[in-house]
């Protein structure tokens, strides 16, 4: 794609945590607008999602007001921006749906099931808006269905992740394995996912435990569970649940 036909409006952009292409120095460099950046995402880690939704549909209009014109608008995840775009916009709207916030959210109690009657409803009606809904799954393209059926019954568009274009790349390092793997030739269990307690990777780590218990295999012939994904030390349900892993599998 060229330059000057694309743009990125976000509310964070994290020089440490990012694209190296959309540093300073980096191709996409260009492509990056912050908006609203002054804007908390919470007070004391509450109202999440009500501040979360403002600040977003704020560098919605800022994208509106300073693009002159739009052809195709990509939203990812939040859904207020969806509803700004479809009132003050005539471009084209993409939503891409990790999952659907509703089945995220934390109901303990009368007043928080309360205070997400309105997000809920927002956000259903905004998926009713949209041109197009993207998952990037069969399970989220399920999930969505469950959670939205009332108000769409288009059935999403399935957009498994990419890594990029391989091709591109000129020299891919020979990386050894770690020492703790060793040389023999052993099975191993692999799972990337973001370190957050809705992964259930505990559950995972208590299973592997109990297959290890009932395999009848000699000493050094064990496989392994490698747990790798997304890990920000700025976010603080990664760090505690990293802890978490780490007194299970001290206990077991």
């Amino acid at each position: 794609l060229k330059r000057d036909k694309v743009c990125v409006y976000t509310g964070h952009h994290d020089e440490s945590h990012c694209f190296k292409e959309t540093l300073s120095f980096g191709k996409r460099a260009a492509w990056v607008h912050v908006r609203g950046g002054w804007f908390p995402c919470s007070v004391l880690g509450y109202f999440r999602v009500l501040l979360t939704n403002i600040r977003c549909a704020w560098a919605t209009i800022c994208m509106l007001a300073e693009v002159k014109q739009l052809d195709t608008v990509i939203i990812d995840q939040v859904f207020l921006p969806v509803i700004v775009c479809r009132v003050f916009s005539t471009a084209k709207i993409v939503f891409y749906c990790h999952f659907p916030d509703k089945l995220l959210a934390r109901r303990a109690s009368l007043l928080r099931k309360m205070y997400r009657l309105p997000f809920d409803a927002l956000e259903g009606f905004a998926m009713s808006l949209t041109d197009k809904v993207v998952v990037n799954s069969d399970f989220t393209s399920t999930a969505y269905a469950s959670s939205f059926g009332r108000w769409d019954d288009v059935v999403p568009f399935v957009l498994y992740p990419t890594i990029g274009n391989i091709s591109s790349i000129s020299h891919i390092p020979q990386v050894s394995s770690p020492k703790y793997i060793g040389k023999a030739r052993r099975s191993f269990f692999l799972s990337i996912n973001r370190f957050e307690r809705k992964k259930r990777l505990h559950s995972t780590i208590i299973a592997f435990g109990t297959l290890r218990n009932r395999l009848a295999v000699q000493p050094g012939q064990m496989p392994y569970l490698i747990l790798a994904g997304g890990y920000d030390k700025s976010v603080r349900e990664n760090v505690e649940h990293f802890h978490e892993f780490l007194s299970i599998i001290r206990v077991d």
